[in-house]
């Protein structure tokens, strides 16, 4: 999973040089992905490094795939962790892993433990804007809790149940 640049000759007014290979400087974009910065001339572009290893070890994938590290560590680019896969299967793996659910997704504003009592209370009777008030949040977010819009995977604690929800699968149909 590490980038190394190439021995090159690169010419200059006194006939050229010689500048050897070296293992470049990685950086981390806000996703968490690795990225390395190309240079030729006065042109830079950054780089995934995972895109780079697969393409360059794996072959170019075909139009509009995207490279899946098998383990869910973005920062594991090692050519067996990778693999070709479309969005779709990307994203149900994610899923499966319980990548970006619950308190997993970095824009949640609830906990577990307040999905439950939201619950609790709106079936004990109590409406919305009163258990919204005395929590703090948002009347929209409570009503979207207790009616399973939101959190749809959470098993309710007394039944078992999921309320449905396309998370709740075992296998992806074909």
């Amino acid at each position: 999973g590490r980038v190394r640049s190439q021995t090159r000759r690169v010419n200059s007014g006194n006939g050229g040089r010689t500048v050897y290979g070296h293992m470049m400087k990685l950086g981390t974009i806000n996703s968490g992905y690795l990225v390395v910065k190309l240079n030729r001339g006065d042109w830079t572009t950054g780089r995934l490094v995972h895109r780079l290893v697969a393409e360059a070890f794996i072959g170019l994938g075909p139009s509009k795939q995207e490279v899946n590290h098998k383990d869910l560590n973005k920062h594991n680019n090692c050519v067996g962790n990778l693999e070709w896969v479309t969005r779709s299967d990307n994203l149900f793996h994610r899923a499966l892993a319980g990548v970006g659910r619950g308190e997993n997704n970095g824009s949640t504003v609830l906990s577990v433990k307040q999905v439950q009592e939201i619950r609790k209370r709106h079936a004990s009777g109590e409406g919305y804007k009163r258990i919204s008030r005395e929590l703090g949040l948002n009347w929209g977010t409570v009503r979207n809790v207790a009616a399973r819009r939101t959190w749809k995977w959470l098993e309710d604690p007394n039944s078992g149940t999921r309320g449905g929800g396309a998370l709740s699968v075992t296998s992806k149909p074909a």
